[in-house]
């Protein structure tokens, strides 16, 4: 976290801080880079289109949810909130509050926490309708 801070992320290093972090499991720089692009999307659209980036789905999908949420930070369906929309447009930090506010495991990755926050809203669904 100390390190995020202190980094310049700039055109030069972006893609393979993005990387990087991707690699080595490292939510909060990988945040960061992406919060880049957001505010860099020229810079984003050059490194997607000249194919730095490698064919990683995850990786491009995540950088997109990003960009899509500061756009539009809930998606409605039918005029309810959708959970794993809403859940994969949220930054770590927001996952890990909203985790932690359920009493869940704060711990892992952006996908780990999705996954662990769409599970308990499934089981919370699940009982609601069981009532």
């Amino acid at each position: 976290a100390a390190c995020v801070e202190f980094m310049a992320i700039t055109a030069d290093n972006a893609h393979d801080l993005l990387l990087y972090a991707d690699a080595k499991n490292c939510p909060l720089l990988k945040e960061a880079v992406m919060k880049f692009f957001v505010n860099n999307k020229a810079e984003a659209l050059r490194i997607v289109s000249s194919n730095i980036l490698p064919k990683s789905g995850s990786l491009l999908t995540d950088l997109l949810a990003v960009m899509t949420a500061e756009d539009q930070k809930y998606v409605q369906n039918e005029g309810k909130f959708d959970d794993s929309m809403k859940y994969k447009m949220m930054d770590v930090s927001s996952l890990r509050r909203e985790a932690s506010e359920r009493g869940l495991d704060i711990d892992g990755s952006r996908e780990t926490l999705i996954a662990s926050l769409e599970n308990e809203s499934g089981k919370k669904r699940k009982r609601g309708e069981a009532e």
